[in-house]
């Protein structure tokens, strides 16, 4: 099967398309993968360093602020689909998969149109834009969470969870801090930070009278603030982004983070307890929507943005310093909720929509 994966644009979005892509090619077959993208986003760094290749394809927002955005916005998907029908032309796709993002509107959309079997995969509790208009003409409609299924024609609709790269797959046992050791602290703002957790978490590590260690993921070009906000702390690492997100969770007793879909997904596959902060102009507050889903199901606490301060979080963390049973039944709460067949039940139901599922 030759399969275009379209999206991108952050890791929420990109990720499960690589996730698809691995376990496509990971089979017998001679399959091949392509991806399309945007020339200055994530993908463009990322899908070379992996090896996949992508096309880049002119797109832009398609709800905009103001007359002038929205005028832009709709020369470039013009432009997007033009680009798509050379792309598709090239390329011959078998099957079209969309993973977010606003490139993916003028790929998926030309591809089912051109009656190309075509299906978008749903990261979140509640749809975007791009998706819940692409949920009317694709085949299929992939959600990593069901509440999301009311956006979407229920026909069209298979839950799948949302797929992680094959680092994901090990089994990642949980022991929570003993007494006296360092309680490894993993921070997470999303693939380009978080200005309200740069500021905030240090400040409530940093107060904390326990012994920590701490990797945070800071975004780019914020390294050298948000390591000074740590200032007489041991044990800190700053980074831009990691790498190497499996063994960064391996590695933590608990994880703070906002609450994008994908994160969620990988705290289910790790099994691990998490303070989560919903960014809140998030599309249709879906970041607040997933963090109570999670919450619900124990395997993590809430913060919302109002609520959000330094002596909040560090009584929470002084607290699963004095009761780690609390740890342990949020990790165990977090590694059942995990979907960990989504990138090969999505492969599996690409195959049979695209008539390549016995050859």
């Amino acid at each position: 099967m030759r399969l275009l994966i379209a999206g991108g644009g952050t890791g929420g979005h990109l990720y499960p398309g690589v996730a698809v892509a691995q376990e496509l090619l990971s089979r017998e077959g001679g399959h091949e993968v392509r991806f399309a993208g945007n020339s200055r986003g994530l993908e463009a760094k990322v899908l070379p360093s992996l090896g996949l290749s992508m096309t880049p394809i002119r797109s832009g927002g398609l709800v905009g602020v103001g007359a002038l955005s929205k005028l832009r916005g709709g020369i470039s998907t013009v432009a997007g689909f033009k680009d798509s029908a050379e792309l598709v032309a090239s390329f011959r796709p078998d099957a079209c998969l969309g993973v977010g993002g606003y490139v993916s509107f003028p790929v998926v959309a030309y591809c089912a149109l051109r009656g190309i079997p075509s299906a978008v995969q749903e990261q979140n509790a509640v749809a975007g834009v791009t998706n819940r208009l692409l949920g009317k003409v694709v085949k299929r409609v992939y959600l990593g969470d069901p509440s999301a299924a009311k956006d979407f024609p229920p026909k069209k609709i298979l839950w799948t969870g949302n797929p992680l790269r094959q680092n994901f797959s090990a089994p990642f046992p949980y022991f929570p801090p003993r007494a006296g050791e360092e309680f490894r602290v993993l921070v997470l703002g999303g693939s380009q930070g978080a200005a309200s957790l740069n500021r905030i978490v240090p400040e409530a590590l940093r107060s904390l009278s326990i012994p920590v260690s701490v990797v945070h993921q800071c975004g780019k070009g914020k390294e050298e603030g948000v390591a000074g906000a740590y200032e007489g702390v041991a044990g800190i690492h700053v980074i831009p982004f990691i790498d190497e997100m499996a063994k960064a969770y391996a590695w933590a007793h608990l994880v703070i983070a906002r609450a994008g879909a994908l994160t969620l997904a990988e705290l289910a596959a790790v099994g691990r307890p998490a303070i989560l902060i919903p960014f809140p102009f998030a599309a249709g507050n879906h970041q607040e929507a997933n963090a109570l889903s999670a919450q619900e199901k124990g395997a993590a606490i809430c913060v919302t943005e109002k609520e959000l301060d330094a002596p909040k979080i560090a009584a929470l963390v002084e607290g699963f310093s004095v009761d780690s049973s609390i740890l342990e039944k949020m990790a165990e709460s977090a590694a059942q909720s995990a979907k960990r067949r989504a990138a090969a039940d999505i492969v599996d139901d690409l195959l049979r929509l695209s008539g390549r599922g016995d050859r």
